[in-house]
């Protein structure tokens, strides 16, 4: 059976059973186990019915590589030169020694948060090296030191809110 929909399965059902009133933590530790057998790697699935609420943190074994999915803040580590929207809540998040990535989905404009981000950064020491704009689409890359932020921000039509999403990586030198 493909493992995708193994994981699936075990998530749905973690939620399901938790939205039925089961106990919370034994709907965690089923979606828990099933994605740690399937993924090989360390999982933590916390499901809160009273605010509706569902985290999983995904750890890879072998490259330690740490997802969260459901996140509300960016991860302890995340650069300090580079800025978060204010009041925004994170939606995903991974990060490992060399590499940080965090979206959100917000209600703002797509100009807005793109102008923000390119204004900050720049004041923040990054230097603006491409800029792209494609339809509803918003892109940049900036460098600083051996490092290297990528925005994206676009317009989702269906629900007419705004993604992004904000790459950082470190070249290893």
């Amino acid at each position: 059976m493909n493992k995708k929909i193994v994981v699936l399965a075990a998530v749905l059902l973690a939620f399901s059973l938790a939205g039925w009133g089961c106990a919370e933590k034994a709907a965690e530790k089923v979606a828990e186990k099933a994605i740690e057998d399937s993924a090989g790697g360390d999982v933590d699935v916390d499901i809160d019915s009273d605010d509706d609420s569902a985290t999983i943190e995904f750890t890879d074994n072998n490259t330690n590589s740490t997802m969260t999915i459901g996140a509300t803040e960016l991860p302890d580590n995340w650069p300090t030169d580079v800025p978060e929207y204010q009041g925004e809540v994170v939606a995903t998040s991974s990060v490992n020694d060399t590499y940080f990535t965090a979206s959100w989905l917000i209600d703002e404009s797509v100009d807005s948060v793109y102008d923000y981000y390119q204004a900050e950064l720049v004041n923040q020491g990054w230097e603006i090296a491409t800029t792209w704009t494609i339809g509803n689409v918003k892109s940049l890359t900036a460098t600083k030191d051996n490092r290297t932020v990528g925005l994206t921000v676009g317009l989702n039509e269906e629900d007419d809110q705004t993604s992004y999403t904000i790459n950082v990586s470190t070249d290893e030198e």
